[in-house]
């Protein structure tokens, strides 16, 4: 219904957010998959798209040290 077409969209515009390295996106992103919010269940993605986030924001802290 109305639901899950709002969260197929959500996961859409996650989806390019964290193409751009938003890290609050990627985080939505790995718990959409988490919990199959507007996608297919995965818990695996779910943890390569965390582990995206984490390699981002570490790379970011030590490049500006």
């Amino acid at each position: 219904g109305c639901v899950w077409r709002g969260y197929k969209l959500a996961f859409k515009y996650f989806y390019l957010a964290s193409q751009s390295g938003q890290p609050l996106a990627i985080y939505y992103l790995a718990k959409m998959y988490a919990t199959g919010t507007g996608v297919l269940r995965s818990c695996r993605t779910a943890v390569e798209v965390n582990n995206e986030m984490f390699l981002k924001y570490f790379s970011f802290i030590i490049q500006s040290k």
